[in-house]
């Protein structure tokens, strides 16, 4: 502010000069208010010139929107710290028979050709895919080594029929366990009927029937359990157990050897 006292002079111009100091004093009053108060009302006001700033995110690290989404990572604003809290997300596991289970691999009546030969050891003396496990325990046929399976049947990729040959002496009992042991852990004996010239003796699997389907939708196998000397005379002249896949519900007077079929 330019003052210019050139055309004032004597009493009058002191005069000016006080009026104007008392202009600019209660100018400089008006900027800077003096708060009339305690000391602890002095201590809580903060001039707005010294008041701590809240930093701002930057907008490329601002969290997103939180989402009701089950499972999901959830921000969570907590009230005494503006920085995002990250909730851990939890994993979900699908419980335990949920999913529809695999069928179980059969080795024995039943198995497909690959889960066969994967346990069946292919006898060279005979023509391929007929016998398998070679045995020179087992008498001999034709003049060959005997086998423990022979008389195989594949149809549609899998073992739908053989003769297992029972070593001498396991009798009636032990020739039923070897046919029961040829099927999956559920198999169960429906009847045994003793004929002529062999006992006949029906199972039954549940698991047999879901894997094989069509194939065999009853899971139903008839064994035919034949004597060494022809004749079925003592219990334990047993030689070879035949494998069918056949449902007979019960033994009737027409049912007879050759697996099942009528005589």
């Amino acid at each position: 502010m330019r003052v210019k006292l050139g055309a004032v002079s004597g009493r009058g111009a002191g005069v000016w000069v006080s009026g104007l100091l008392a202009v600019l004093f209660a100018g400089s009053a008006d900027s800077h208010p003096v708060r009339a108060g305690s000391a602890a009302d002095a201590a809580r006001t903060v001039p707005p010139r010294v008041a701590r700033a809240v930093p701002t995110p930057h907008p490329a690290i601002r969290p997103a929107p939180a989402t009701s989404s089950p499972g999901s990572s959830l921000p969570v604003m907590s009230p005494s710290n503006p920085l995002t809290v990250t909730q851990t997300a939890t994993q979900t596991v699908t419980p335990p028979g949920s999913l529809p289970a695999r069928p179980p691999a059969l080795t024995g009546f039943g198995a497909t050709d690959a889960d066969w030969r994967s346990r069946h050891l292919p006898d060279p003396a005979r023509p391929a895919g007929t016998a398998y496990n070679p045995d020179p325990l087992i008498p001999a046929v034709d003049g060959k080594m005997g086998a423990r399976y022979f008389d195989v049947v594949h149809t549609a990729g899998r073992v739908l029929g053989y003769t297992v040959a029972i070593d001498p002496g396991s009798g009636l009992a032990g020739a039923r366990r070897t046919a029961l042991a040829e099927l999956p852990g559920d198999a169960r004996e429906v009847w045994s009927a003793p004929l002529g010239s062999c006992s006949l003796v029906q199972l039954r699997s549940a698991t047999l029937a879901r894997v094989l389907g069509n194939l065999d939708p009853t899971g139903s196998v008839l064994v035919e359990l034949r004597p060494a000397t022809g004749a079925y005379a003592v219990a334990d002249d047993i030689a070879a157990a035949v494998f069918r896949p056949l449902w007979i519900a019960t033994p009737s007077a027409s049912t007879s050897c050759q697996a099942g079929g009528a005589g």
